[in-house]
């Protein structure tokens, strides 16, 4: 898969650089409006350029549509390393809200566009890529909460911890890549009740486990 960096990144003249983000930006637009059905010669009149500005870059369709991939996610990841990381975050809750928003953004933004990671010739390689940013952001959120360990009130924090960040990631995972069918509305709703929640999980001291078992048992 092409990643964004590469390019944008490799030794080229400005122009040339210039040419390549133009293009990029036009694939963007039009992966948002119409998902995976883009074609080579549709970017090429979005973005003003000839079919051969395209080849002379991208080998392909797939290889195009991969940049743009790579270009989303890590646009994701330091959209959530930025939030995560703000001095205006002061509380275990004011991470959770941070990340959160940070991904309902991106899902807003650019839901229908990273739901063609699930499709394609590059399926495979497309969900190797949201793996990698998924471990990004596990790892931001993990260290975002470390600064707070104070606050948490469960028994093991470390536990709590890895537990709240495989529970928040396991629940976007899926709005990551389909979050174009989810309402706005909805969505935002949804993040605010998932930051209470959590927050009340590790905020909360749990029960002694033989009050468990004699509610379970009925006594």
């Amino acid at each position: 898969m092409t990643d964004y960096d590469t390019l944008t990144n490799a030794p080229q003249q400005k122009r040339s650089q210039a040419l390549t983000l133009q293009i990029l930006s036009a694939a963007e637009r039009m992966m948002r409006r119409q998902g995976a059905e883009v074609t080579i010669r549709e970017v090429a009149l979005e973005a003003g350029v000839s079919l051969g500005g395209i080849y002379a870059r991208f080998a392909d369709r797939e290889e195009l549509l991969s940049a743009v991939h790579a270009r989303l996610l890590q646009r994701l990841e330091r959209r959530v390393i930025k939030g995560v990381s703000s001095p205006k975050v002061e509380s275990m809750s004011d991470v959770l809200d941070a990340f959160i928003r940070a991904v309902e953004t991106t899902c807003r933004e650019d839901g229908h566009a990273l739901a063609v990671l699930r499709t394609g010739a590059n399926v495979e390689a497309g969900l190797q890529r949201i793996a990698r940013t998924e471990e990004v952001l596990c790892r931001a959120l993990e260290e975002a909460l470390h600064k707070f360990r104070e606050q948490i009130k469960r028994p093991d924090p470390e536990v709590a911890i890895k537990v709240v960040t495989q529970i928040v990631l396991g629940t976007l995972a899926r709005t990551i890549a389909h979050s174009g069918k989810v309402g706005v509305a909805n969505w935002s709703s949804f993040c605010g009740e998932m930051v209470a929640a959590v927050d009340g999980y590790l905020s909360s001291t749990p029960p002694a486990r033989s009050s468990n078992r004699r509610f379970l048992n009925g006594k």
